[in-house]
């Protein structure tokens, strides 16, 4: 599966110090998936990050069968 991230996601990331392959990790592997009502999903799961467990929650849409966009 092909991810792309929007330039928002992108800037949220480098603010955060947040690597690309916990997103992606998360996505590919969600702990919880929720659906919303525009069409966007949310994905989330239990990162250790920093020494710590945080709760990573990525909010995307699919683009096509073979491709999603991360918002945010």
């Amino acid at each position: 599966m092909r991810i792309l991230f929007s330039k928002h996601a992108e800037f949220q990331m480098k603010q955060r110090d947040i690597l690309a392959e916990m997103v992606k990790s998360v996505v590919r592997k969600p702990e919880k998936t929720a659906h919303r009502k525009d069409q966007t999903l949310i994905a989330q799961q239990r990162l250790r990050w920093h020494n710590k467990v945080v709760l990573c929650r990525v909010i995307y849409r699919r683009e096509t069968k073979a491709s999603i966009r991360i918002i945010t």
